[in-house]
């Protein structure tokens, strides 16, 4: 019986989570969006969505994997799991735009959205782990 309640407040946890990032991930996306109109090549509406999308998938998936793995007692093992998903899709993004021969001037806006996203999904999916993992409900 107590398994069952403490999976449904992880559920629980994901759901709130889950539209927390979700919510903080749109916000940015909008504060980002008089550049993303006015931008030419990577750097526009759709580069703004795929980094968008790219993003929030990362981070749906990472808060599922942190808290799956906070749920076993391995929390170290949530946070460096969780970092890594996080990290890895911006950091493919920037490798193929090396590998095809691409200069930093003409992904300038693309890139500037990469940072932008990770640094709201790294300072919430943070604070997230903080309070799950000082035992609070994530209100």
């Amino acid at each position: 019986m107590s398994a069952a309640v403490g999976g449904q407040d992880m559920d629980r946890s994901f759901v709130r989570s889950a539209m927390v990032l979700t919510m903080c991930i749109l916000a940015t996306a909008a504060l980002l969006l008089p550049v993303a109109l006015r931008e030419s090549g990577t750097g526009n509406l759709a580069g703004l969505a795929f980094v968008t999308l790219m993003f929030l998938a990362s981070a749906w998936i990472s808060e599922a994997v942190s808290i799956r793995f906070h749920r076993t007692g391995s929390p170290l093992v949530a946070m460096g799991l969780a970092m890594a998903i996080r990290t890895i899709p911006p950091l493919l993004v920037c490798f193929y735009l090396a590998a095809r021969g691409y200069s930093g001037r003409e992904n300038f806006a693309l890139i500037g959205y990469l940072f932008a996203f990770y640094f709201v999904t790294l300072v919430v999916e943070t604070r997230l782990a903080v309070k799950r993992g000082s035992g609070h409900n994530s209100n």
